[in-house]
């Protein structure tokens, strides 16, 4: 005769422990608008992921009040980090700069204008769960655009996504937009 509950097999339940996420955030002559970006991100993820994650700011060749607004928010906000470069390197350098120091197990990659808001950015991360990466689109028929580009630069920028496409058999809608997640492994 079988006791109660005996027979059954232990079923261990463990608590995913939760990721810590990096943002990476280029920047170079953004001192009207980084100071915005950077305390939305900051409230934004703190709720999210209290103290388990980080803001690295690469400060690439910054030549105005960059530098030294994004040192006053490092002071209020632990959470944000500054790698400074004297002479441009480029987005492509400063994130990947930012790549070599990041902590986290998620990568965020955003711009330092804002033009990506916080909530968006969590999308990106639920895509991970099946996916290496994620890439936002400004060009799919659900994407919020709040602040609209110039026709012109509008134009540039699809020309250039497409030839992008074209080129190296890319299937994504928005291979220029600034915000992508990635695991960092």
């Amino acid at each position: 005769m079988a006791l109660p509950g005996r027979d059954k097999p232990k079923v261990e339940v463990r608590q995913m422990k939760k990721s810590m996420l990096s943002v990476i955030m280029p920047a170079y002559k953004e001192e009207a608008r980084i100071a915005k970006t950077l305390e939305d991100y900051v409230i934004h993820f703190s709720k999210e992921y209290h103290q388990d994650f980080e803001m690295i700011v690469i400060l690439d060749g910054c030549i105005d009040r960059t530098m030294e607004i994004v040192n006053e928010y490092s002071i209020k906000f632990p959470q944000i980090k500054s790698k400074t470069f004297e002479q441009r390197l480029g987005k492509g350098g400063a994130i990947r700069e930012g790549l070599k120091i990041a902590n986290g197990d998620i990568i965020l990659l955003v711009d330092a204008d804002g033009a990506t808001a916080p909530k968006e950015l969590d999308k990106l991360i639920v895509e991970l769960s099946d996916n290496d990466g994620a890439i936002g689109s400004r060009w799919l028929p659900e994407s919020n655009i709040l602040r609209k580009q110039s026709l012109a630069r509008r134009a540039a920028s699809r020309g250039f996504n497409l030839l992008v496409r074209i080129l190296f058999g890319l299937p994504f809608a928005d291979t220029q937009c600034g915000a992508k997640a990635l695991k960092k492994r």
